[in-house]
């Protein structure tokens, strides 16, 4: 029976209207615990931040990449009080809070020794920023580390507590870590980084949320990105690496393997990616030479044409 009878047939239907009432008032209630018990923070559950396990999982990445392809020598770690240098008032462009200050003096960096050459990739196109180093001939290294981790577009959508960590000179990824959530986000992401088409057993599934239930209006589109607790953002990183999804030509430069499928079977062919059979010297060697030489063999084509 609905709502919408008339006066008269409510009247010759009370018992009828007050059994609807009573499911009605019972669904009621259900729906209103149902709403009670949501919690839209419950794709989170369990994840935490702490700085110790943070910075234990950056050196254990960096310590990945020195079997791979980066020379140990790169690793930059912080004195047991932290790097001094990375202060507040240095970066106080940024408008960081103090965890975030405190966890960048107490990180390991990669830093590239030889002159003249890029800052090391620690994934496909782009370089973790070293605050360490900074930009030290500048008045304002706080803007500047803020601009180039965070890029001009998405700069002003991040609160005090997230910082971006990733730079790179061609249009880079944003890589965002909040230092309350204990996640790390990572903006645009590519496809096979978001989805897994089934071939992949060891995929690390990202968190999708929705921001519209939690997070303030400002912060909503960004946080629609695909996510991992810490830990995991860096051990699915460490996948990209071993499926060869992010493929080294040399410590300034990693591909994916659409752009370079011979350097990928170079790397089969020294054992990659069994750590106990992958001949790390012999392999970079022999992607060095390839690259020499294809090379010289385009220049040679390039010469050919302009005779």
């Amino acid at each position: 029976m609905s709502f919408h009878s008339t006066q008269s047939d409510v009247a010759g239907n009370v018992e009828d209207i007050s059994a609807h009432e009573g499911d009605v008032s019972s669904q009621s209630s259900v729906s209103s615990q149902s709403e009670a018990s949501f919690d839209p923070m419950e794709d989170f559950e369990g994840i935490s931040y702490s700085q110790e396990a943070t910075t234990r999982a950056f050196r254990d990445y960096y310590a990945f990449l020195a079997k791979m392809y980066v020379d140990e020598s790169c690793i930059a770690e912080p004195p047991p009080d932290g790097w001094p240098s990375i202060t507040s008032e240095r970066y106080r462009g940024m408008g960081k809070t103090d965890t975030v200050v405190e966890l960048l003096r107490h990180l390991p960096y990669l830093v590239e020794k030889t002159p003249g050459l890029r800052d090391i990739e620690a994934i496909s196109y782009c370089h973790f920023y070293n605050f360490e180093r900074g930009a030290p001939r500048s008045d304002d290294e706080g803007d500047i580390a803020k601009v180039l981790t965070e890029t001009h577009e998405w700069e002003d959508f991040f609160p005090p507590h997230v910082f971006g960590f990733c730079s790179g000179e061609n249009d880079p990824d944003v890589l965002l870590l909040d230092t309350q959530l204990g996640l790390v986000y990572w903006l645009e992401a590519p496809g096979y980084i978001k989805f897994n088409d089934g071939s992949n057993p060891s995929f690390i599934s990202p968190i999708f949320n929705n921001p519209s239930e939690w997070a303030p209006a400002s912060e909503q589109e960004w946080r629609e990105e695909p996510c991992w607790s810490i830990p995991d953002f860096f051990e699915m990183l460490k996948q990209q690496f071993i499926q060869l999804q992010f493929i080294p030509l040399n410590p300034q430069e990693i591909v994916e393997p659409k752009f370079s499928h011979r350097v990928e079977e170079i790397y089969r062919q020294f054992g990659w990616p069994d750590l106990e059979k992958y001949r790390k010297e012999e392999c970079q060697a022999a992607v060095r030479a390839f690259l020499v030489a294809r090379e010289e063999t385009e220049q040679a084509e390039r010469l050919s044409k302009n005779i």
